[in-house]
């Protein structure tokens, strides 16, 4: 069977990794059965958001308690903590597996390398802190929004702010769609879709407050037409809305959760071919989800009041080579296994901790061997003598 990943953050401070397999079906329905990967002790606060790269291998996890976690799902390793902010990690984004883009209370946004996990760039976001933000298919440019009220356009090409607008509400989330023609801002119970010069497409209204949304496949459009935009809004009531955003039709409801819908995500198993929608709510469970048919199709013990939770879009085969071993990269430094319960999360100086990021200076590993030499040296003149 295809399989996939997916991470999930709670409340009580850990992060989950879960793995969903497709089962083949001569009756064309859906089967999917899912397994327990890792339980990791990721974080000292509450886990407020989680992101995957652009092939599914890395996921990053923020928190209230102002770090940022990173682990390769795909070989279940720990890549450790990166530090750089001075309030809670509010919103974390990807681009592709090159760039992590990271917003917090402390009101900036940081912009992070992929792979040596340095800080390449801190931006002023917005005062009182960033709320949410998202990444250009194109990777030039990232849209934020904040509790200042402001819309801000930023530049990544140069890491300058290009433009802002004064929005009157208090917008929650925002997201570009998939093609990147069009942009989604939730404020309260209603979701605004706006063109990238702009111009307003629609407004549509959940009736409940508008917690976490994704974009479902449409058709591909043709030549200048905006291709169909299909949005599932997870709610404060526990319900997942489908809307064609073009005509603010509601195509169907999904019910299922008995308390707000805190994240949600699609999960690819043939590439774009058959996706599978997943939801986790506040009352610990993830579900999968037809989203078509809006059957519901399997469900999840999330173990927590859940956060947040995320796709590693790309299928575990794209991951492995012809005889089924997951692909080696060269290493840039020493990682964790996180199938051990993340019993390392606070060690330091032993190689789990990514390069550059620290708050304090941070011994290398050929430091580490000769201070440890020396030890044993003077431990055995003591002997001695």
């Amino acid at each position: 069977p295809m399989a996939a990943r997916l991470a999930i953050g709670t409340y009580e401070q850990l992060v989950y990794g879960a793995e969903a397999k497709l089962a083949s079906s001569s009756d064309e329905k859906i089967r999917i059965s899912v397994e327990s990967l890792f339980r990791n002790e990721a974080h000292m606060g509450a886990v407020t958001c989680i992101s995957s790269s652009g092939s599914g291998k890395y996921i990053a996890s923020g928190s209230s308690d102002e770090t940022i976690r990173i682990f390769d799902i795909a070989r279940l390793k720990d890549y450790g903590t990166l530090y750089g902010h001075e309030g809670s990690i509010n919103c974390l984004e990807f681009y592709q597996d090159s760039h992590l883009i990271s917003g917090s209370g402390d009101g900036s946004i940081i912009v992070w390398s992929v792979g040596n996990w340095e800080e390449l760039a801190k931006l002023p976001g917005h005062k009182g802190g960033v709320t949410d933000l998202t990444i250009h298919p194109s990777g030039r440019l990232a849209l934020s929004i904040g509790k200042d009220g402001y819309l801000k356009v930023w530049n990544l090409m140069k890491g300058v702010l290009a433009h802002k607008i004064k929005i009157r509400t208090n917008p929650s989330k925002i997201s570009y769609s998939p093609d990147g023609k069009v942009y989604t801002i939730t404020t309260g119970t209603e979701a605004k879709v706006y063109k990238v010069d702009g111009d307003l497409v629609s407004i549509v209204s959940t009736g409940s407050k508008i917690i976490s949304l994704c974009y479902l496949p449409g058709e591909k459009s043709t030549g200048t037409q905006l291709s169909p935009v299909i949005l599932a809004l997870g709610c404060e009531s526990g319900k997942i809305h489908i809307f064609d955003a073009h005509t603010t039709v509601r195509i169907r409801t999904l019910e299922g959760h008995e308390k707000r819908v805190r994240g949600i995500d699609l999960v690819h198993f043939q590439e774009k071919e058959n996706p599978v929608l997943i939801s986790g709510s506040s009352d610990g469970v993830v579900k999968f989800w037809n989203p078509v048919s809006g059957d519901p199709l399997e469900t999840l013990d999330g173990k927590g009041r859940i956060t947040c939770v995320v796709s590693a879009s790309k299928s575990i085969d794209t991951l492995t080579d012809s005889k089924g071993k997951t692909k080696k990269k060269k290493r840039r430094r020493k990682a964790t296994d996180v199938s051990n319960g993340g019993k390392d999360r606070n060690s330091k100086g032993n190689g789990t901790e990514p390069k550059g990021n620290s708050t304090g200076s941070r011994t290398s590993r050929k430091e580490n061997k000769k201070t440890n030499s020396n030890r044993k040296k003077k431990n055995k003149k003591r002997k001695t003598g």
